[in-house]
Protein backbone atom coordinates (compact mmCIF):
# COMPACT_ATOMS: atom_id res chain seq x y z
CA UNK A 1 0.00 0.00 0.00
CA UNK A 2 1.22 3.24 -1.16
CA UNK A 3 0.98 5.80 2.14
CA UNK A 4 2.62 9.22 0.76
CA UNK A 5 4.52 10.79 -2.01
CA UNK A 6 7.30 9.85 -1.78
CA UNK A 7 6.21 5.90 -2.23
CA UNK A 8 3.91 6.68 -4.65
CA UNK A 9 7.15 8.36 -7.19
CA UNK A 10 9.21 4.78 -6.25
CA UNK A 11 5.99 2.88 -7.50
CA UNK A 12 5.95 4.70 -10.70
CA UNK A 13 9.54 4.29 -11.01
CA UNK A 14 9.11 0.52 -10.22
CA UNK A 15 6.64 0.28 -12.45
CA UNK A 16 8.49 2.00 -15.60
CA UNK A 17 11.03 -1.04 -14.83
CA UNK A 18 8.92 -3.66 -14.87
CA UNK A 19 7.37 -2.63 -17.79
CA UNK A 20 10.63 -2.34 -19.59
CA UNK A 21 11.54 -5.70 -18.56
CA UNK A 22 8.57 -7.24 -20.30
CA UNK A 23 8.78 -5.22 -23.38
CA UNK A 24 12.50 -7.12 -23.47
CA UNK A 25 11.25 -10.65 -22.61
CA UNK A 26 8.31 -10.18 -25.37
CA UNK A 27 10.83 -8.73 -27.92
CA UNK A 28 13.18 -11.57 -27.18
CA UNK A 29 11.34 -14.40 -27.09
CA UNK A 30 7.56 -13.90 -28.35
CA UNK A 31 7.64 -14.83 -32.10
CA UNK A 32 10.34 -17.78 -30.68
CA UNK A 33 8.27 -19.39 -28.61
CA UNK A 34 5.06 -17.50 -27.31
CA UNK A 35 3.66 -20.29 -24.79
CA UNK A 36 7.18 -19.96 -22.94
CA UNK A 37 7.02 -16.56 -22.90
CA UNK A 38 3.65 -16.20 -21.44
CA UNK A 39 4.82 -18.87 -18.98
CA UNK A 40 7.90 -16.33 -17.99
CA UNK A 41 5.96 -13.49 -18.12
CA UNK A 42 3.59 -14.41 -15.77
CA UNK A 43 5.69 -12.89 -12.73
CA UNK A 44 5.97 -9.48 -14.82
CA UNK A 45 2.42 -9.52 -15.48
CA UNK A 46 1.12 -10.05 -11.74
CA UNK A 47 3.90 -7.48 -10.23
CA UNK A 48 2.20 -4.44 -12.73
CA UNK A 49 -1.20 -5.14 -11.63
CA UNK A 50 -0.13 -5.01 -8.74
CA UNK A 51 1.41 -1.71 -8.73
CA UNK A 52 -1.03 -0.28 -10.43
CA UNK A 53 -3.86 -1.19 -8.46
CA UNK A 54 -1.86 0.03 -5.54
CA UNK A 55 -1.18 3.34 -7.66
CA UNK A 56 -5.34 3.29 -8.72
CA UNK A 57 -6.04 3.24 -5.20
CA UNK A 58 -3.76 6.19 -3.59
CA UNK A 59 -4.40 8.58 -6.78
CA UNK A 60 -8.16 7.68 -6.09
CA UNK A 61 -8.68 6.14 -9.47
CA UNK A 62 -10.31 2.67 -8.01
CA UNK A 63 -13.50 3.09 -7.17
CA UNK A 64 -14.23 5.45 -10.48
CA UNK A 65 -12.55 2.33 -12.42
CA UNK A 66 -14.98 -0.37 -10.86
CA UNK A 67 -17.48 -1.44 -13.59
CA UNK A 68 -21.26 -2.46 -12.88
CA UNK A 69 -20.18 -6.37 -13.41
CA UNK A 70 -16.79 -7.57 -15.30
CA UNK A 71 -16.71 -11.28 -16.22
CA UNK A 72 -12.90 -12.74 -16.56
CA UNK A 73 -13.01 -15.63 -18.84
CA UNK A 74 -10.31 -18.19 -19.10
CA UNK A 75 -9.42 -21.34 -20.90
CA UNK A 76 -8.14 -22.47 -24.92
CA UNK A 77 -10.98 -20.93 -26.19
CA UNK A 78 -9.35 -17.12 -25.03
CA UNK A 79 -6.03 -18.15 -26.20
CA UNK A 80 -6.11 -16.24 -29.42
CA UNK A 81 -4.82 -12.27 -29.45
CA UNK A 82 -7.23 -11.39 -29.69
CA UNK A 83 -9.97 -13.98 -29.56
CA UNK A 84 -12.82 -14.88 -32.57
CA UNK A 85 -14.95 -12.62 -33.03
CA UNK A 86 -17.45 -15.91 -33.04
CA UNK A 87 -16.54 -16.56 -29.37
CA UNK A 88 -16.89 -12.83 -28.08
CA UNK A 89 -20.29 -12.70 -29.67
CA UNK A 90 -21.30 -16.23 -28.45
CA UNK A 91 -20.27 -15.37 -25.04
CA UNK A 92 -22.16 -12.11 -25.01
CA UNK A 93 -25.65 -13.31 -26.64
CA UNK A 94 -25.49 -16.26 -23.73
CA UNK A 95 -24.91 -13.32 -20.74
CA UNK A 96 -27.08 -10.51 -22.66
CA UNK A 97 -29.94 -13.61 -22.72
CA UNK A 98 -29.57 -15.02 -19.25
CA UNK A 99 -29.12 -11.37 -17.38
CA UNK A 100 -32.32 -10.22 -19.56
CA UNK A 101 -34.27 -13.34 -18.18
CA UNK A 102 -33.28 -13.62 -14.62
CA UNK A 103 -34.22 -9.65 -14.20
CA UNK A 104 -38.04 -10.48 -16.12
CA UNK A 105 -38.74 -13.47 -13.36
CA UNK A 106 -36.99 -11.52 -10.49
CA UNK A 107 -38.95 -8.84 -11.34
CA UNK A 108 -42.29 -10.59 -10.92
CA UNK A 109 -42.91 -11.11 -14.57
CA UNK A 110 -41.89 -14.78 -14.94
CA UNK A 111 -45.39 -16.14 -16.24
CA UNK A 112 -45.38 -13.35 -18.94
CA UNK A 113 -41.73 -14.98 -19.91
CA UNK A 114 -42.93 -18.60 -19.88
CA UNK A 115 -45.37 -17.56 -22.19
CA UNK A 116 -43.51 -15.42 -24.90
CA UNK A 117 -39.87 -17.18 -23.88
CA UNK A 118 -38.37 -13.83 -24.34
CA UNK A 119 -37.54 -10.45 -21.76
CA UNK A 120 -39.14 -7.42 -23.10
CA UNK A 121 -36.93 -5.32 -25.60
CA UNK A 122 -35.98 -2.24 -23.58
CA UNK A 123 -34.55 -4.95 -20.61
CA UNK A 124 -32.95 -7.19 -23.44
CA UNK A 125 -31.41 -4.01 -24.90
CA UNK A 126 -29.88 -2.59 -21.38
CA UNK A 127 -28.03 -5.76 -20.59
CA UNK A 128 -25.52 -5.15 -23.84
CA UNK A 129 -22.07 -5.82 -22.73
CA UNK A 130 -19.11 -3.20 -23.60
CA UNK A 131 -15.82 -5.19 -24.43
CA UNK A 132 -13.58 -3.87 -21.98
CA UNK A 133 -10.32 -5.73 -22.77
CA UNK A 134 -8.95 -8.56 -24.49
CA UNK A 135 -5.60 -10.55 -23.45
CA UNK A 136 -3.59 -13.96 -24.02
CA UNK A 137 -5.58 -16.78 -22.41
CA UNK A 138 -8.52 -14.69 -21.08
CA UNK A 139 -11.15 -12.09 -22.06
CA UNK A 140 -12.58 -9.27 -19.63
CA UNK A 141 -16.23 -8.05 -20.76
CA UNK A 142 -17.85 -5.28 -18.78
CA UNK A 143 -21.63 -4.51 -18.31
CA UNK A 144 -22.72 -0.90 -18.59
CA UNK A 145 -25.93 -0.54 -17.33
CA UNK A 146 -27.84 2.21 -18.75
CA UNK A 147 -29.81 5.49 -17.02
CA UNK A 148 -33.15 4.46 -15.44
CA UNK A 149 -36.22 3.39 -18.02
CA UNK A 150 -39.50 2.66 -16.41
CA UNK A 151 -40.10 -1.31 -17.05
CA UNK A 152 -42.26 -3.03 -14.80
CA UNK A 153 -44.31 -1.35 -12.07
CA UNK A 154 -42.25 0.37 -9.29
CA UNK A 155 -39.08 -1.17 -11.50
CA UNK A 156 -36.70 0.86 -13.79
CA UNK A 157 -34.43 -0.90 -16.01
CA UNK A 158 -31.31 -0.30 -14.18
CA UNK A 159 -32.98 -1.84 -10.84
CA UNK A 160 -34.28 -5.04 -12.68
CA UNK A 161 -30.72 -5.60 -14.28
CA UNK A 162 -29.26 -5.39 -10.90
CA UNK A 163 -31.47 -8.05 -9.18
CA UNK A 164 -31.36 -10.28 -12.27
CA UNK A 165 -27.55 -9.78 -11.88
CA UNK A 166 -27.38 -10.27 -8.39
CA UNK A 167 -29.92 -13.49 -8.59
CA UNK A 168 -27.56 -15.04 -11.46
CA UNK A 169 -24.82 -14.50 -8.98
CA UNK A 170 -26.10 -16.11 -5.66
CA UNK A 171 -27.08 -19.04 -7.68
CA UNK A 172 -23.63 -19.71 -9.34
CA UNK A 173 -21.64 -19.11 -5.80
CA UNK A 174 -24.64 -21.09 -4.01
CA UNK A 175 -24.51 -23.54 -6.44
CA UNK A 176 -20.91 -24.39 -4.85
CA UNK A 177 -22.02 -24.37 -1.15
CA UNK A 178 -22.82 -27.23 0.77
CA UNK A 179 -26.20 -25.98 1.70
CA UNK A 180 -27.69 -24.07 -1.21
CA UNK A 181 -29.88 -21.11 -0.13
CA UNK A 182 -33.19 -21.62 0.37
CA UNK A 183 -35.70 -18.78 -2.11
CA UNK A 184 -36.93 -16.60 0.77
CA UNK A 185 -32.96 -16.20 1.29
CA UNK A 186 -33.08 -14.84 -2.15
CA UNK A 187 -36.13 -12.98 -2.36
CA UNK A 188 -38.36 -14.82 -4.78
CA UNK A 189 -40.37 -18.02 -5.17
CA UNK A 190 -39.19 -21.53 -5.75
CA UNK A 191 -40.29 -21.53 -8.90
CA UNK A 192 -38.20 -17.96 -9.84
CA UNK A 193 -35.34 -19.58 -7.84
CA UNK A 194 -35.56 -22.74 -10.04
CA UNK A 195 -35.86 -20.67 -13.49
CA UNK A 196 -32.51 -18.38 -12.52
CA UNK A 197 -30.75 -21.38 -11.67
CA UNK A 198 -31.29 -23.03 -15.44
CA UNK A 199 -30.21 -19.85 -17.03
CA UNK A 200 -27.48 -19.52 -14.65
CA UNK A 201 -26.30 -22.94 -15.58
CA UNK A 202 -26.19 -21.96 -19.33
CA UNK A 203 -23.59 -19.60 -18.56
CA UNK A 204 -21.21 -22.00 -16.99
CA UNK A 205 -18.77 -23.73 -18.91
CA UNK A 206 -19.63 -27.11 -20.16
CA UNK A 207 -17.25 -30.51 -19.32
CA UNK A 208 -14.46 -30.75 -21.79
CA UNK A 209 -15.36 -27.56 -23.49
CA UNK A 210 -12.36 -24.73 -24.29
CA UNK A 211 -13.94 -22.52 -21.69
CA UNK A 212 -12.21 -23.33 -18.26
CA UNK A 213 -13.49 -20.74 -15.73
CA UNK A 214 -15.13 -17.00 -15.28
CA UNK A 215 -14.64 -14.65 -12.72
CA UNK A 216 -17.50 -11.95 -11.72
CA UNK A 217 -16.97 -9.09 -9.90
CA UNK A 218 -18.31 -5.36 -9.94
CA UNK A 219 -20.40 -3.11 -8.25
CA UNK A 220 -23.79 -4.90 -8.09
CA UNK A 221 -21.97 -7.94 -6.61
CA UNK A 222 -21.76 -5.76 -3.00
CA UNK A 223 -22.32 -8.14 -0.45
CA UNK A 224 -22.22 -11.23 -2.47
CA UNK A 225 -18.66 -11.14 -3.43
CA UNK A 226 -16.07 -12.36 -6.17
CA UNK A 227 -17.62 -15.61 -8.19
CA UNK A 228 -15.72 -17.67 -9.95
CA UNK A 229 -17.27 -21.11 -11.69
CA UNK A 230 -17.09 -23.51 -14.01
CA UNK A 231 -18.25 -26.53 -15.71
CA UNK A 232 -18.62 -28.37 -11.72
CA UNK A 233 -21.06 -25.52 -11.04
CA UNK A 234 -23.22 -26.05 -14.09
CA UNK A 235 -23.66 -29.78 -13.12
CA UNK A 236 -25.36 -28.65 -9.69
CA UNK A 237 -26.78 -26.01 -11.25
CA UNK A 238 -28.92 -27.70 -13.25
CA UNK A 239 -30.12 -30.45 -10.15
CA UNK A 240 -30.94 -27.42 -8.71
CA UNK A 241 -33.03 -26.13 -11.13
CA UNK A 242 -34.62 -29.34 -11.65
CA UNK A 243 -35.75 -29.81 -8.12
CA UNK A 244 -39.17 -29.40 -8.11
CA UNK A 245 -41.44 -27.07 -5.98
CA UNK A 246 -44.59 -27.90 -3.45
CA UNK A 247 -47.72 -26.41 -4.04
CA UNK A 248 -49.89 -26.80 -0.91
CA UNK A 249 -53.85 -27.29 -2.03
CA UNK A 250 -57.28 -28.11 -1.07
CA UNK A 251 -59.61 -30.10 -3.20
CA UNK A 252 -63.28 -31.06 -3.29
CA UNK A 253 -64.71 -33.26 -5.23
CA UNK A 254 -65.23 -36.87 -4.64
CA UNK A 255 -62.76 -40.01 -5.14
CA UNK A 256 -62.73 -42.80 -7.69
CA UNK A 257 -60.42 -45.44 -9.16
CA UNK A 258 -58.51 -46.39 -6.55
CA UNK A 259 -55.95 -48.45 -6.82
CA UNK A 260 -55.21 -50.13 -3.73
CA UNK A 261 -52.24 -52.03 -4.80
CA UNK A 262 -50.33 -49.26 -5.99
CA UNK A 263 -51.80 -46.86 -3.92
CA UNK A 264 -52.91 -43.85 -6.37
CA UNK A 265 -56.38 -42.32 -6.58
CA UNK A 266 -58.57 -39.62 -8.86
CA UNK A 267 -60.60 -37.03 -7.82
CA UNK A 268 -63.37 -36.54 -9.77
CA UNK A 269 -66.06 -34.42 -10.05
CA UNK A 270 -64.44 -31.55 -8.27
CA UNK A 271 -66.09 -27.89 -7.88
CA UNK A 272 -66.53 -25.57 -10.72
CA UNK A 273 -65.99 -28.94 -13.52
CA UNK A 274 -62.48 -28.60 -12.55
CA UNK A 275 -60.14 -30.92 -14.05
CA UNK A 276 -59.43 -35.19 -12.74
CA UNK A 277 -56.45 -35.43 -10.79
CA UNK A 278 -54.50 -38.39 -9.85
CA UNK A 279 -52.76 -38.68 -6.60
CA UNK A 280 -50.28 -40.42 -4.84
CA UNK A 281 -50.95 -41.32 -1.49
CA UNK A 282 -48.83 -43.21 1.71
CA UNK A 283 -49.92 -46.43 3.50
CA UNK A 284 -50.92 -44.17 6.29
CA UNK A 285 -54.02 -42.90 4.76
CA UNK A 286 -54.91 -46.69 2.91
CA UNK A 287 -58.14 -46.65 6.10
CA UNK A 288 -59.01 -43.11 5.50
CA UNK A 289 -59.16 -43.50 1.34
CA UNK A 290 -60.75 -47.03 1.44
CA UNK A 291 -63.89 -45.35 3.87
CA UNK A 292 -63.86 -42.32 1.04
CA UNK A 293 -64.71 -44.21 -1.94
CA UNK A 294 -67.29 -43.23 -4.20
CA UNK A 295 -67.97 -39.93 -1.59
CA UNK A 296 -67.46 -36.29 -1.15
CA UNK A 297 -64.10 -35.34 0.56
CA UNK A 298 -62.11 -32.36 1.19
CA UNK A 299 -58.43 -33.41 -0.18
CA UNK A 300 -55.38 -31.90 1.63
CA UNK A 301 -52.88 -32.88 -1.34
CA UNK A 302 -49.00 -31.26 -2.49
CA UNK A 303 -48.54 -30.52 -6.05
CA UNK A 304 -45.55 -30.30 -7.17
CA UNK A 305 -44.26 -28.34 -10.20
CA UNK A 306 -41.64 -28.12 -12.86
CA UNK A 307 -39.08 -24.65 -13.56
CA UNK A 308 -41.87 -24.03 -15.60
CA UNK A 309 -44.86 -24.38 -13.86
CA UNK A 310 -46.46 -26.83 -14.80
CA UNK A 311 -47.49 -30.26 -12.57
CA UNK A 312 -45.01 -33.09 -12.17
CA UNK A 313 -46.84 -35.11 -9.49
CA UNK A 314 -49.58 -34.60 -6.72
CA UNK A 315 -49.53 -36.17 -3.47
CA UNK A 316 -52.92 -36.83 -1.25
CA UNK A 317 -51.77 -35.42 1.73
CA UNK A 318 -55.03 -35.96 4.08
CA UNK A 319 -58.40 -36.45 3.43
CA UNK A 320 -61.69 -35.76 5.43
CA UNK A 321 -65.41 -36.65 4.26
CA UNK A 322 -67.39 -34.01 2.84
CA UNK A 323 -71.40 -32.84 3.43
CA UNK A 324 -72.90 -34.93 0.82
CA UNK A 325 -76.14 -32.35 1.71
Amino acid sequence: MIRNDQEFCAAQRQLERVEAALRDLHEALYDKNPQRFELFAEGYVADIARIRAEIDQYVGLSDALVPDLELRMKGRAMGGVPPPVSVLARVSEHWRAAVSKAATAVGGQLDLLLETGRAPAPLSSACDFGLASVGGGSVTLRLRIPAEVALFPELSTRGAVVKGLRALALALRWADASEPPEARQLSVDKRVWSYVSAEAAKLCPRPHSALETVDLSGRVLDGIGPVRFSAGTRSRLLKLAAAPTEHPETMEGRIRAVDLDKRKVVIRDRVDDQPDVGCAYGASLDDDVRRALDRRVHASVLVDTGPDGRPIRTRLMAVDLADES
